[in-house]
């Protein structure tokens, strides 16, 4: 896992690959759009940025394994 100031720019990154692909896909560029898009969900993966509930709180642990 990256440190906090690397996956803080990571997802940073990301959110700009998602807005850019949202751009994309508006002006009919649908094959940079999916690249823009899988651009962000591996900068986001490789983040390590946890799932958030709508309050705040983390999610549900994760099952033991896994």
């Amino acid at each position: 896992m990256p440190s906090n100031d690397l996956a803080r720019l990571m997802r940073c990154f990301a959110a700009r690959a998602l807005l850019l692909a949202l751009a994309l896909g508006l002006a009919g560029a649908q094959l940079l759009a999916l690249l823009a898009l899988l651009a962000a969900t591996g900068l986001l993966a490789w983040s390590g940025a946890p799932a958030v509930s709508r309050r705040g709180a983390p999610a549900a642990p994760e099952p033991p394994g896994w």
